[in-house]
């Protein structure tokens, strides 16, 4: 490089490289899906995207909303799958994601909604059995509080299933 002017010519610089990196942002994950959906929490996954841009995928952004509200971060990493607690139950909420590389963010994915779970009532007829200052003593019906317990119980082992799935995954990364 070598400037000119009206007053004559500077001296020459040195020779400087550069190199420009080639490539884009990946393409749009695949669309969010629902592996998990409770009350209060889900697992949510999707899929690569078809074009990595010619740089590996650093990082994902998974967004949630409920409807007609502004887009929130739920999840941020290099993972395929997140799971989203501090949910409403009995709510809706819609999904989306993109994947980012060195080169840039690349477009969401379509958005996917899903329905929380709503809370399940205990059914059956419940008498005050006693009442005291500040407690209630309830009697419920026998065999609808058996069939109740017995699919909260399967509910649970099928949560922390779930939770030390995703926990393992993880660790291994």
């Amino acid at each position: 490089l070598q400037a000119l002017n009206y007053v004559g010519e500077s001296a020459w610089t040195d020779i400087v490289t550069y190199q420009t990196l080639s490539g884009s942002p990946p393409s749009p994950p695949g669309g969010p899906s629902f592996a998990r959906v409770f009350q209060r929490q889900l697992l949510v996954k999707w899929t690569k995207p078809k074009d990595c841009g010619g740089h590996p995928v650093l990082s994902y952004t998974l967004e949630q909303r409920e409807e007609a509200s502004p887009w929130i971060v739920a999840y941020d990493g290099p993972l395929t799958e997140a799971k989203v607690t501090g949910l409403k139950a009995e709510t809706k909420y819609e999904y989306r994601v993109r994947a980012s590389n060195s080169y840039g963010n690349g477009r969401f994915s379509g958005s996917t909604t899903v329905k929380t779970h709503s809370p399940r009532s205990m059914g059956g007829t419940s008498n005050v059995r006693q009442a005291h200052h500040k407690v209630v003593v309830l009697q419920h019906e026998k065999e609808k509080m058996e069939r109740e317990m017995k699919r909260l119980k399967q509910e649970n082992i099928e949560l922390r299933h779930s939770q030390a799935d995703f926990l393992k995954q993880e660790k291994d990364t």
